[in-house]
């Protein structure tokens, strides 16, 4: 799903769906919503759509990269990715798992699941969201071929959800009362901190720094970008990050031999998976901890940072084997 949509709609989709279910059959639902989160954030670097990060690199004019180039640069990545954590998380978690839902039937008996086709209250606008999903996806393909922006391709079949609900209009006056304003608030805040941070000029002479250190060494470059963005982007919003180092990979491209592609690949990936390391790297991280809050289920971040950090730095290993590999 993130690779099509957006981390924040995942996290926002599954979340809510994931505590729900796990209440009913009396387990923990945190261990699995973390897990969610991390492959949420492994999945948005396959495609340039998975992530606001990956459209403003492909988009960039210095860059200018397509929809199918990565998919076929940072797809396989993040399936090598999402692999090795499954399996990380499965080997962690199953046992737990197995003596929660032994202990479940023992007190509550056999689990009585709803029927699924009860969940759908509207039929009709299904239907037209998965047409446009469906136009979406086609349209990201084909776009390079057709001469259209990838912002546009994407935002021609959500206009037709527009136009429909549009339509009934009795539905939609009461939209602005179901938008989790508190949400909204806290991103404005936080990007109000990070644009402070980024105004004082440290993001721009470290990647001046990194220009310097890589001088024209391809593979020393793509491991810098791979790295240091994704410390970085463990306590800095990805937005302003990736719009910062956007003018480095392009300075150390200027060298003789230094593609700007391999490098836009590691500075998607490195914000990508650094920023799954903590409850603040990325914005999808932040929306769980903020549903599971509202649940009542309480996520610290010395727990969330136990089970992240140490896949953040095997899938960073992973990633730039792969990387180097393909240089």
């Amino acid at each position: 799903m993130a690779s099509l949509l957006d981390i924040v709609t995942v996290a926002l989709f599954i979340v809510p769906l994931t505590v729900e279910v796990f209440d009913g059959l009396g387990i923990d639902p945190i261990p699995f919503v973390i897990a969610e989160v991390l492959a949420a954030n492994v999945g948005g670097i396959a495609t340039m759509v998975g992530d606001p990060t990956n459209v403003i690199i492909g988009s960039s004019p210095l860059v200018n990269l397509s929809f199918n180039q990565f998919l076929a640069n940072t797809g396989p990545i993040a399936l090598a990715v999402l692999a090795v954590n499954s399996s990380i998380l499965y080997l962690r978690n199953h046992g737990f798992l197995h003596r929660d839902a032994m202990r479940r039937h023992r007190e509550r008996g056999p689990v009585r699941l709803p029927n699924p086709s009860s969940a759908i209250k509207d039929r009709s606008l299904l239907q037209v969201s998965l047409v446009s999903l469906a136009l979406a996806v086609t349209f990201l393909i084909v776009h390079t071929f057709l001469g259209v922006s990838a912002a546009l391709a994407t935002l021609l079949p959500a206009f037709l959800i527009l136009v429909y609900e549009s339509s009934r209009s009795s539905e939609v006056r009461d939209v602005l009362g179901r938008i989790d304003w508190q949400i909204f608030f806290f991103f404005g805040g936080l990007f109000i901190l990070v644009a402070g941070f980024a105004k004082t000029g440290l993001l721009v002479q470290l990647g001046g720094w990194m220009v310097q250190e890589s001088g024209g060494n391809l593979a020393l470059a793509v491991t810098l970008v791979l790295w240091t963005t994704a410390l970085i982007s463990q306590i800095v919003d990805n937005v302003p990050l990736v719009t910062v180092f956007i003018p480095v990979i392009g300075a150390m491209s200027s060298y003789p031999g230094v593609s700007i592609a391999p490098l836009a690949w590691a500075l998607a990936v490195g914000t990508g998976i650094g920023g799954m390391a903590t409850p603040i790297g990325t914005a999808s991280n932040m929306v769980a901890l903020n549903i599971l809050n509202k649940e009542k289920k309480r996520l610290s971040f010395t727990r969330f940072a136990k089970r992240s950090i140490p896949l953040t730095i095997i899938d960073l290993l992973i990633a730039n084997a792969i990387l180097l590999l393909r240089l």
